[in-house]
């Protein structure tokens, strides 16, 4: 089982996060075997996106920024020209 990676996915308040014995409940982050967002780390768009305001930058700064454009080896046929 794996946890969501959404820095606010335990502030969400949502049925299947509520965790804690009667008279002690919680929101806790979710717990499942595979997810669909972030690489399969995020349980939905909005941890995803929290996620991202939150590490976006860093990650970008450590795995590095595109500076030039890139380019293609195939030929460009224009149409109409």
């Amino acid at each position: 089982m794996n946890y969501c990676q959404g820095p606010d996915c335990h502030t969400y308040e949502t049925q299947d996060r509520i965790r804690g014995p009667k008279g002690n409940k919680h929101y806790q982050t979710r717990r499942r075997s595979s997810f669909y967002y972030l690489g399969g780390n995020a349980c939905s768009m909005q941890c995803q996106a929290d996620w991202f305001r939150k590490f976006g930058e860093r990650a970008l700064d450590h795995f590095g920024r595109t500076t030039e454009p890139k380019t293609s080896a195939r030929q460009c046929v224009a149409q109409g020209l």
